[in-house]
């Protein structure tokens, strides 16, 4: 899995926005894949290891919008992720990284807020 979100044109670092996410109150880890989009080729897309997911959507969308109210002041606004999903841990490999590769089918699973273009 590529390190890089190419978003209408920008390229984005997905290592500088999830250590900025993970600086945030209530996150334990993050991870960061980009999402294909017709309109801009790809967006972000955030996944967010928290203590306790909530299985509310207004919830999720509630801590998604926490996070990523933090989250504005340290990136701009076109690194900001659209797509939020939380979980309550990541697959890792035996050296402790995060399996990227398996998150977008994932994100399908668990709560995923979409931030839409209202950032």
């Amino acid at each position: 899995m590529k390190d890089v979100v190419r978003r209408a044109g920008e390229n984005v670092s997905c290592q500088e926005v999830e250590a900025v996410l993970r600086d945030q109150p209530g996150v334990l880890d993050a991870a960061v894949i980009p999402r294909p989009d017709p309109i801009r080729g790809e967006e972000v897309w955030a996944f967010l290891q928290v203590e306790e997911v909530p299985t509310q959507p207004h919830l999720v969308r509630e801590r998604a919008e926490a996070v990523l109210r933090g989250a504005r002041e340290a990136l701009a606004r076109h690194k900001l992720p659209r797509y939020v999903s939380l979980v309550d841990r990541f697959e890792r490999t035996p050296t402790e990284r995060i399996v990227k590769r398996r998150l977008a089918e994932r994100g399908e699973q668990v709560p995923t807020y979409d931030f839409g273009e209202r950032r």
